[in-house]
């Protein structure tokens, strides 16, 4: 009982202290401290809920900082992602600028066009072997070559390796120049 006193006393004091109470609060206060007299076990049921009110709010507290962790994380995962494509982007404009010269025909070494082959995952990023998606198939060439002699020299070098039907096409500001249009 003296615990209860005890602790409605403090209650006040703290309420009193904090702010000036109506007549109407009090009165209130009052009442409630005479039936929490009577009734201990009402005042050990709210500290309680109270205790387990603290708990759920220190959890709640510790999602909020693993979510804000996890948001961070995320954040920095997009600025590297962003970052990665704008260097990639840089990157190409720079490959694309220099893969020209003033006349801009280019010479390049076509190994297949396959229907079921894809291997776009091994394209580097010089780009020396390029890959081209036309019509459901898939384009690879080798080079941009500054001559058609060297482009010739280079693709007797891939028929050693077992592509036999391998040859040269021309390119002309990265645009691919029909066959007749080259005789």
């Amino acid at each position: 009982m003296r615990i209860l006193i005890l602790f409605l006393s403090f209650f006040l004091l703290g309420q009193v202290f904090s702010q000036e109470l109506s007549k109407e609060e009090k009165k209130a206060l009052l009442e409630e401290i005479k039936l929490l007299k009577k009734n201990p076990e009402k005042l050990k049921y709210m500290k309680e809920a109270d205790e387990v009110k603290d708990v759920i709010i220190s959890e709640q507290n510790n999602e909020v900082v693993f979510l804000k962790k996890e948001i961070q994380k995320k954040d920095i995962k997009n600025t590297q992602l962003r970052d990665s494509i704008s260097w990639l982007t840089k990157r190409e404009m720079e490959l694309s600028d220099c893969s020209m010269d003033e006349s801009g025909t280019k010479y390049r070494i076509q190994i297949g066009l396959f229907n079921n082959l894809d291997l776009t995952s091994m394209m580097n990023e010089d780009r020396f072997v390029i890959h081209e998606y036309i019509n459901n198939l898939h384009r690879y060439s080798i080079g941009n070559f500054e001559s058609r002699e060297e482009a010739e020299l280079f693709k007797l070098e891939i028929r050693k390796l077992g592509i036999k039907d391998a040859f040269v096409s021309q390119y002309y500001e990265g645009e691919r120049v029909a066959e007749e249009k080259l005789k």
